[in-house]
């Protein structure tokens, strides 16, 4: 029986019309052997000529099929990796956008709204803060490599976003409602919300990858 790679292999050759090219060659075979009369020993070193000819012709073939299915199979291997890439990507900008909301919601509101330990509390509580470095982690284990420049760009962005939150996130505690850094603090938060919103719209209108 053979397995799949052998069944592929052969597959191209099992069609309609291959099967009526052989019976041709065989009815052209028998049509030339009665009208020309050959003997049995012509007709064995016909066969074998058209024999060793019909092996290089096949071994040909065979060894073509195999780099097409080779060079197939790494072109499907890139697809899944572009397509598993994409999938990572949209899984952190998205967490980062959430992430980035919460902290912002609550600088705000410790700016223009409660008192800032009534204002972080529930974020502290909640453990949000201890989110970022795991998040920031996750980026930086990356292959930079593997990048094209619009994903670095989404990529470094989010870095730098989750860094400075995690810095931010230590502040909590000392936070003033109407220091000029604090101020400054809410700026940069929309501007990061605004940039993973734009990366999220990017990489969501890349294509999906099919084989």
């Amino acid at each position: 029986m053979l397995n799949d790679y052998g069944k592929s292999l052969f597959k191209p050759w099992c069609s309609v019309p291959n099967a009526v090219w052989c019976l041709a060659l065989l009815y052209l075979a028998w049509l030339t052997i009665r009208i020309y009369d050959l003997k049995s020993s012509d007709i064995a070193s016909w066969v074998q000529a058209f024999g060793s000819i019909a092996a290089i012709l096949g071994a040909f073939a065979i060894s073509n099929r195999q780099a097409t299915l080779q060079r197939e199979s790494v072109a499907a291997d890139e697809l899944r990796r572009k397509n598993r890439f994409k999938s990572i990507m949209l899984l952190l900008a998205y967490k980062h956008l959430d992430d980035i909301r919460r902290l912002k919601k609550a600088v705000q509101e410790a700016n223009y709204g409660s008192e800032p330990s009534k204002a972080f509390g529930p974020y502290i509580k909640g453990g949000y803060s201890l989110k970022w470095p795991s998040h920031l982690e996750a980026l930086k284990s990356i292959d930079i490599n593997e990048l094209d420049a619009n994903h670095l760009s989404a990529l470094m962005d989010m870095q730098v976003a989750a860094q400075f939150s995690l810095a931010l996130c230590g502040r909590l505690k000392d936070w003033e409602s109407y220091g000029d850094e604090e101020e400054e603090a809410m700026e940069r938060l929309e501007r990061f919300s605004d940039e993973v919103q734009d990366n999220i719209r990017y990489i969501e209108n890349e294509p999906w990858h099919h084989d």
